[in-house]
């Protein structure tokens, strides 16, 4: 079994994405939380395969706080605790705006500076769409190489990008 920590705060996505892994990977033992906190605490207490993560959050899960990127700052605390725990990041947008400072960033954009940044770790970036099947086969193939250890230790990094 793959232990998987599955982040998302939106209930209509969280259940397309939830109802697809079961259906198509009986081997994912999947937990889930709806925050940036309750993701850091997962992190903190438990050990996982790899980890299915939106971009932006609330806070907490009385959701009165958001943060547009609060998958940075996850992506930061397994950095900063060793962890070698995979991320998958999995947002609805192609431009994520904070709403604090009003600057945005492509998703496109985003994602290569998370390669650059994060790359131990960070397998992509997934823009998901439930009219389109596109996220679902992106998700398919990041999946199946971590299960079937797409990471070569020899050149040590992943030889697929998607």
């Amino acid at each position: 079994m793959f232990k998987v920590l599955f982040v998302e705060d939106e209930v209509n996505k969280a259940r397309e994405i939830r109802d697809f892994l079961k259906k198509n990977y009986s081997n994912l033992e999947l937990q889930e939380e709806k925050s940036f906190q309750g993701a850091i605490n997962k992190i903190r207490e438990n050990y996982f395969d790899f980890i299915l993560l939106d971009m932006s959050l609330p806070l907490s899960n009385d959701g009165s706080d958001f943060e547009t990127f609060a998958g940075i700052d996850i992506l930061e605390e397994l950095v900063r605790i060793d962890s070698k725990c995979f991320v998958i990041v999995i947002t609805a947008f192609d431009i994520l705006t904070d709403i604090n400072t009003n600057t945005s960033v492509r998703l496109v954009d985003l994602d290569n500076d998370m390669y650059d940044d994060y790359s131990d770790i960070y397998l992509g970036a997934i823009q998901y769409n439930i009219s389109s099947v596109q996220w679902k086969e992106l998700l398919s193939a990041k999946i199946e190489s971590v299960i079937n250890g797409g990471y070569n230790e020899n050149f040590n990094s992943w030889w697929w990008r998607i």
